[in-house]
């Protein structure tokens, strides 16, 4: 049995991991990946210690720091916690671990539009990706659908590979930064459609463009879709409390609603999704599961 397990290898997860070593535990990081959404995103500016960096190479940061901790890191699917004896147990695809106490930081996924085409032209021009399928629309048109700052990044960062980016959001304000706004709105090839939702997107084998809900159609090669993003809590919902959001609800010092079950990072219902935040609570989770292992030797 393990003194700890953390689930999720983004920001909350490797700092947690971090924080645990440091602290004489040798915690185990169950994850697919190292990064998780900080890998699919472009450029960083906002994480102190980094005026600009890309979130591949955070990732790649995250993962060279765990290393040389020397952290057990195990690629597993998360399937399901139950408790068991003196513990938990985490089942996975590949199998079951045991431990004393339990730090959730498994993040959110991409909300999908839920509209005819979407699912059928998946990988056919469809991605939620701008930085990781961006490349293969090179001087090509593209779309960008949703108002939040990864909309915008997204929009910036294809402005750069595209030779057309329409930016497709349902409101006519933006949700982002207005630094990352103003910076759009200088973009020459990049072209606003607001107070528009897609309805549709029309392709035979591949993308071929998008129906809106007046009926315009505009002719695209690829959509990149970004409108927000789900809890990965499907795992956890039969035992910690969740929200209506489907967010684990946590206090102050990230416990759950299950004594000796923490939670961090943009899993939990802190309202503010940030990578800083993140680590912030995975370094206050790993502190509180240390207490409690301690208390309960």
């Amino acid at each position: 049995m393990k003194e700890l397990i953390i689930l999720g290898g983004g920001p909350a997860g490797v700092a947690a991991a971090i924080y645990a070593k440091r602290s004489g535990i040798d915690p185990l990081l169950i994850s697919l990946d190292i990064g998780g959404e900080v890998s699919l995103t472009s450029d960083i500016e906002n994480v102190p210690g980094f005026k600009l960096i890309t979130g591949m190479d955070l990732s790649k940061k995250l993962l060279n720091h765990l290393q040389s901790f020397d952290i057990e890191i195990k690629y597993e699917n998360i399937n399901k916690i139950e408790k068991a004896d003196a513990g938990f147990k985490v089942i996975t695809n590949a199998g079951e671990h045991l431990a004393k106490s339990i730090i959730i930081a498994t993040g959110r996924k991409p909300r999908k539009l839920n509209v005819p085409g979407e699912e059928k032209l998946l990988g056919k021009g469809i991605s939620y990706c701008a930085v990781c399928d961006g490349f293969f629309f090179s001087g090509r048109t593209v779309a960008i659908v949703g108002g939040g700052n990864t909309a915008v990044v997204d929009a910036l960062y294809m402005s750069k590979v595209a030779k057309k980016v329409y930016v497709i959001h349902r409101r006519d304000q933006f949700r982002a930064d207005k630094m990352l706004v103003d910076r759009l709105k200088s973009k020459e090839n990049v072209e606003l459609v607001l107070n528009s939702e897609v309805k549709e997107i029309i392709g035979k084998d591949k993308v071929e463009g998008v129906i809106l809900k007046d009926g315009k159609k505009i002719e695209l090669d690829g959509v990149f879709i970004a409108i927000g993003e789900i809890p990965n809590a499907e795992p956890f919902k039969d035992l910690v409390k969740l929200n209506k959001y489907n967010e684990i609800i946590t206090d102050k010092l990230q416990h759950t609603s299950i004594e000796g079950i923490f939670a961090a990072g943009d899993i939990t219902d802190f309202p503010y999704k940030q990578i800083i935040i993140a680590e912030e609570q995975g370094a206050v989770a790993a502190l509180e599961a240390i207490k409690f292992i301690e208390e309960n030797k």
